[in-house]
């Protein structure tokens, strides 16, 4: 029995870009995938080992207790921690090289994934489902500065793959299924290519194309439009 359990939902954003990473490193970890739909994140069996009820959230037990841990960006730096011994370079011990991968993570947790849930809560909230000129203003914003990020480099935080390229694809992959074109953005256009190459993208893709699809068919009009 795995000594980890991560409990994902691949209808979640931050569950698909935690995922990329798991896909990408040594760790032996069960994958549970919970049912938003079916509200199984809201039942008590759950509920009692996270209230904030909400994915994706790990379990690492060590044999004498366990270690719970929710929101994805934490997760992600924790279980980059553990596979240091296994000297992967998508968490550097460089502390200024970590400090400029947790401020891509916190940018990707508090701007650009805020914007991508904008357009989410319009599909759902049922107040009101017509995407405006200041929700496509507010994303291209947040994408000028990922396109500041990239400039002279291949990857989010400097020439080599990351952590926080992983938060990232997740998002703009979720972006593009939401039918918002990034051809414009010449280095994000150019990194997701790169990235598309990465193990799990085909998995993350096919979760966001899902989501997209959701998100669509409860919208009135489409970034065309705007």
């Amino acid at each position: 029995m795995a000594p980890m359990t991560l409990f994902v939902s691949n209808m979640s954003t931050p569950s698909r870009g935690l995922l990329l990473l798991v896909r990408n490193i040594s760790l032996d970890i069960d994958i549970k995938q919970v049912n938003l739909l079916a509200g199984e994140h809201r039942r008590s069996e759950f509920s009692r080992i996270n209230p904030r009820c909400c994915v994706p959230t790990l379990i690492d037990n060590d044999g004498h207790h366990e270690f719970i841990l929710w929101e994805s960006k934490a997760i992600m730096i924790y279980l980059a921690e553990k596979c240091q011994r296994y000297g992967h370079s998508l968490y550097p011990k460089c502390i200024k090289t970590r400090a400029i991968i947790h401020q891509r993570l916190f940018h990707d947790a508090s701007e650009l994934y805020v914007r991508i849930l904008d357009i989410a809560n319009l599909a759902f909230s049922g107040v009101s489902s017509t995407i405006t000129t200041q929700h496509k203003e507010n994303l291209r914003k947040a994408l000028q500065i990922l396109e500041l990020f990239l400039e002279g480099h291949d990857f989010f935080a400097g020439n080599h793959m990351t952590i926080c390229d992983y938060a990232y694809l997740a998002s703009i992959c979720t972006l593009v299924h939401f039918g918002f074109d990034i051809s414009q953005f010449t280095h994000i256009n150019q990194w997701y290519k790169r990235m598309s190459l990465c193990e799990g993208f085909k998995e993350c893709e096919t979760g966001a194309e899902e989501f997209g699809m959701m998100v669509k068919g409860k919208l009135s009009n489409s970034f065309k439009d705007v």
